[in-house]
């Protein structure tokens, strides 16, 4: 599998950055060719498939939301006998045998009702605004999906990874000069959209002791279930 190594989006004309802000820039590109950047991310979907109680290792279809150029799940499941889809609001080329990409939004998902074993998105839902439209992005991957799972940041974080700030979710949001526009929800409110009634949330360390995650991950609702069942492991 071919990937592209993420690259930071050119800053817009006029914006300086704190001593934080360019240390973390100047890292972040190394950061992203570690073995330790691959064993963490491998480690947190075996954590999707623990959460989801192995329904990821038995699925025959799994759609990715919001896979971007495929570094932090697609490129895990290369050696899968299961099919692929992945889904992005931009395009990306990834070459991989059992892989699919769809330029799709979120908020529709063109496939039918249950069509995935097994539905993921990592890193996306923080940035879904409005509110309206994150809701009904909520209602597609589990719609789509027999079992679903959703990574955002936790508020238990430490560090903020977008802001590259320590405790900058918890600043008065008339002080925060950056990514103020963030979705920072507590465990319980997540819970509280309607997609995600009867859903489970787990929080866990992404960097140890630094950065916290937040899993929010459950079973589908209505007819989703009435397809056939996965392949026995």
């Amino acid at each position: 599998m071919k990937l592209a190594h993420p690259r930071m989006k050119p800053l817009a004309a006029g914006v300086e950055l704190g001593t934080r802000q360019r240390l973390f820039r100047a890292f972040y590109p190394a950061w992203t060719r570690f073995g330790l950047s691959t064993r963490i991310k491998r480690k947190r979907v075996q954590l999707i498939d623990q959460f989801l109680g192995g329904a990821l290792a038995r699925a025959e279809r799994v759609l990715e939301v919001g896979c971007a150029n495929g570094q932090d799940f697609v490129r895990f499941l290369a050696d899968s006998p299961a099919r692929i889809v992945g889904v992005d609001v931009e395009s990306y080329e990834i070459e991989q045998t059992n892989f699919t990409f769809m330029r799709s939004d979120a908020e529709h998902l063109d496939f039918p009702d249950g069509h995935f074993d097994v539905a993921v998105s990592i890193g996306v839902f923080e940035h879904i605004q409005p509110i309206e439209k994150l809701c009904r992005a909520a209602a597609e991957i589990r719609r789509v999906s027999r079992a679903f799972c959703v990574i955002v940041p936790s508020v238990g974080t430490l560090l903020e990874p977008h802001a590259a700030e320590l405790f900058w979710h918890l600043r008065d949001h008339n002080k925060k000069t950056k990514r103020a526009n963030l979705n920072y929800f507590s465990d319980e409110a997540w819970l509280k959209f309607g997609a995600f009634e009867g859903a489970k949330v787990r929080r866990f360390w992404y960097l140890p002791m630094l950065i916290q995650c937040l899993a929010i991950y459950g079973e589908a609702r209505d007819g989703a279930a009435d397809r056939p069942r996965m392949r026995e492991s």
